[in-house]
């Protein structure tokens, strides 16, 4: 009985010693993996709260130009500057484009953006752009 013990006891030193380090190796393994989900999750916050500004701007804007609408450049132009008014009150500095297009009985706003990406630079992309198109008769 004593002998068992002590073969078991070894066996289980020996064990041991051979696993050592194992959890720093899977660390390694999967350390890059994680920060890499982890980055795509933060550019992906940052894409649908560019998309959710673009998509307010074309709706602020196109139900501005919507009042106007019998006198079509008129309405065209109210449409833009109301775009482009809420985007610089909301805080962007950076490129976005605006242009309206209006008929007689409809008037349709599109916002185009970008935003820049936190952690998707080191795979090389530094900007994800976003488009919002809005009709209102």
């Amino acid at each position: 009985m004593k002998d068992f013990r002590a073969r078991v006891a070894c066996r289980l030193s020996k064990l041991r010693r051979a696993r050592r380090g194992g959890i720093l190796s899977l660390t390694m393994i999967t350390l890059p993996m994680l920060l890499g989900m982890a980055a795509i999750v933060v550019d992906l916050g940052i894409l649908y709260i560019a998309k959710t500004k673009s998509e307010t701007a074309a709706i602020f804007a196109a139900e501005a130009g919507a009042q106007r609408l019998p006198d079509i450049p008129s309405a065209e132009t109210l449409a833009e500057t109301t775009a482009l008014t809420f985007l610089q009150d909301a805080g962007y500095v950076d490129s976005y484009s605006v242009s309206a297009s209006a008929t007689a009985v409809d008037i349709s706003v599109t916002v185009e953006m970008g935003a820049q990406t936190l952690l998707a630079d080191f795979i090389g992309i530094q900007r994800i752009d976003t488009s919002s198109t809005v009709t209102r008769p």
